[in-house]
Order: structure tokens, then C-alpha cells, then sequence
């Protein structure tokens, strides 16, 4: 964060590091939006504040966030408060695991939307930790 309240990331990668400035999702959408996808490695709950305007005066139809217990505690975000977040927001959220996990593939969740239903917001802990599944992975989240 700098004087003016401008806030910067810093990655690090070969041959040295890029600054990056970032703005609030509510300071350049003022409209409707059908989806808003984040998966930012563990800053998905800073994206969603920052567009909190966004969703309580616009309106997102759908919400597809990477939900990863690990990330967001290495970032200083109880899983928990993301989740809390977003159902808080009114949206339910839908589990769709990637090829590598033993589920139906995403595409077939139109016909069996129960099968991605696993229940984060009531089964998780404050850290990070949902019963039966390894907090170390992650899964994407479509929230309606």
C-alpha cells in the first residue's frame, strides 16, 4: 500500500520481480455482470470485498471461485470467512472437481447439480479443514 492507498503485489519470477497495481472491482464495473470468475491463489476474498458494491447494488448471476484452504491462509484469509462471505452475499455454492478427482466431470452437472453439492458452509472449520477432503487441494466453486 502506498501514500496515495494504492495497493501493489510483488511476484516474484525469473530474472527478478513485477510490480502489479491493483484497483477494486467496484471502482471500474457499475453495470450488471452474468459471471465474475476469481482465482487469484488464495486473494479470492479481497477480490470479492473489493467488489462488494458490485454484488449488493448490480448484481453477479454466477460466481465461479477457486476455493483453496491452504492458499488462503498463507494469504491471512480464514477459509472459513470466504465462504461465509459468499453465502452471506446470497449465492449457494456447487463443487466442480477437476478430471484428476473421482466425481462426475463438470460438464454433467446440469443433470445432477445435487452431486456437486457438498455442504462447505456448514462442515468447515476455522481452519480450513471440511471432513473427508485434504484441505492441501483445491476446487472450483460455482456459486448461484
Amino acid at each position: 500500500l502506498d501514500s496515495m492507498g494504492t495497493v501493489f503485489f510483488y511476484a516474484e519470477m525469473a530474472g527478478g520481480s513485477s510490480r502489479v497495481e491493483t484497483v477494486r472491482v467496484d471502482s471500474v464495473v457499475h453495470e450488471h455482470v452474468a459471471l465474475l470468475k476469481t482465482d487469484t491463489q488464495g486473494h479470492e476474498l479481497h477480490v470479492l470485498l473489493g467488489a462488494e458494491g458490485l454484488l449488493r447494488n448490480h448484481g453477479v448471476d454466477l460466481l465461479l471461485v477457486e476455493f483453496a484452504p491452504r492458499l488462503l491462509m498463507a494469504n491471512g484469509v480464514d477459509p472459513g470467512d470466504l465462504l461465509e462471505f459468499i453465502y452471506d452475499s446470497g449465492y449457494r455454492c456447487f463443487d466442480c472437481p477437476g478430471d484428476d478427482q473421482q466425481e462426475p466431470p463438470a460438464a454433467s452437472w446440469f443433470r445432477d447439480l445435487d452431486l456437486f453439492d457438498i455442504g462447505f458452509a456448514p462442515n468447515i472449520d476455522h481452519q480450513g479443514n471440511v471432513p473427508g477432503w485434504d484441505p492441501g487441494k483445491f476446487t472450483d466453486l460455482l456459486c448461484i
